[in-house]
């Protein structure tokens, strides 16, 4: 009974024509979500911010964490190097840049 559900499944879609304007406007939206930042961690590197706001590495650490306002990093030390592993919580980050978000000119 499944294969033959499954069979027809396939035949409607093969009976189903796409134009070419709804195939690009597909491969458009899956594009986005391949481009689109993905972080789920509760806590943050430079780059994952940088990553969030489509920037480079240099960008966030030169501009955007040396902010006066930007929320300050849990800093997690490391058995192997000297200096500690800069995260932030992300949700902090979010509100951050929520707060200052331009506004539109009218």
């Amino acid at each position: 009974m499944e294969r033959k559900n499954g069979t027809n499944r396939k035949q409607e879609l093969d009976e189903q024509p796409i134009s070419n304007n709804q195939l690009f406007a597909k491969l458009c939206e899956v594009e986005k979500l391949l481009i689109t930042p993905k972080v789920e961690k509760d806590l943050w590197t430079i780059q994952d911010i940088a990553d969030y706001m489509g920037v480079s590495y240099g960008y966030v650490f030169k501009n955007i964490i040396s902010a006066p306002r930007f929320p300050v990093p849990i800093d997690i030390k490391s058995q192997t190097k000297k200096d500690p592993k800069k995260l932030f919580v992300s949700e902090e980050v979010k509100a951050f840049f929520a707060r200052h978000k331009r506004k539109k000119r009218t």
